[in-house]
Formats: structure tokens, sequence, C-alpha cells
């Protein structure tokens, strides 16, 4: 025996209007008659990218490796799913879920730069964070 006075209707179309009536049915298989039709609206799908990530800061910089940290984006109509990194223009690690993110491999004093977008719910990816330069320390040397 249920009695659910509320529903969840599933997979249904953006940006599109619906009529739904309701009746009720007993432990007997016993209906009663349809409600009157109410209108139902689904919203547009979200088509605008979220904004560019922004204040990023670096955590730690050295000859050959550096870390960087961002705020989490903040989407209006959907959650972030990841954010895609480029280093020098070049695509370094896309589906980063989280900040911070480590870059490995790199040359000793040498300048970089870093861009970070975002990925929303829908697939909609935002504009590149302004550049980050940096320049990484120089080599790293041990006297015995």
């Amino acid at each position: 025996v249920r009695n659910d006075t509320t529903t969840i209707i599933s997979n249904l179309l953006p940006d599109t209007h619906y009529a739904i009536m309701i009746c009720a049915e007993n432990n007997s298989g016993v209906k009663s008659n349809f409600s009157p039709v109410i209108m139902v609206a689904t919203d547009p799908q979200d088509a605008t990218p979220p904004p560019a990530p922004a204040n990023i800061s670096a955590t730690k910089i050295n000859d050959v490796n550096a870390s960087f940290s961002w705020p989490p984006v903040v989407d209006d109509a959907s959650s972030i799913w990841g954010y895609s990194v480029y280093v020098n223009g070049n695509l370094y690690k896309q589906d980063l879920m989280n900040p911070p993110i480590n870059i490995e491999n790199l040359s000793p004093t040498t300048p970089y730069y870093i861009e970070i977008s975002a990925v929303d719910g829908n697939g909609n990816i935002s504009p590149k964070s302004n550049p980050y330069y940096f320049t990484t320390a120089g080599f790293n040397t041990v006297t015995t």
C-alpha cells in the first residue's frame, strides 16, 4: 500500500510543455476519475558557459615543478564538472575535478604561463582565465 502524494517525473525534455493528469487507485484496483489537467513546463537547457576561473595563486614554484590553486567556479544553472589547465597555451590536464594542480617536468629558469577553464554539467566551457605568469627557479645543485 502506497500513500505517496508526490512523485518525480524523469527524462523530460528541456523547454517543453507537458499536460499532466492524476488519478488514484485503491488496494482493490479501483481507480478514481482523473484530475483536471495540470500544465507544466520545463526550463530551457542551460547554454551559458560558467565564468572563467579567477584568483589563481601559486602555492609552490621550484626549478621543475609548480603548484597552483584557485577558488571553485560557481555556475548559476549547473554544477562544475571539471577544469582544464593550459601551460603556455597547450592543454596540460583535462577533467581536473578540484584544485590544486601540480605541473611537473618544467625547465629551470624558464618563463611560463597557465590558463584555466571550467566545464559545467551541461558541457558549457568557460572562457580561459587571465594568464598567470611565472618563472621556475634555477636548478638546485647539491654539493657533496
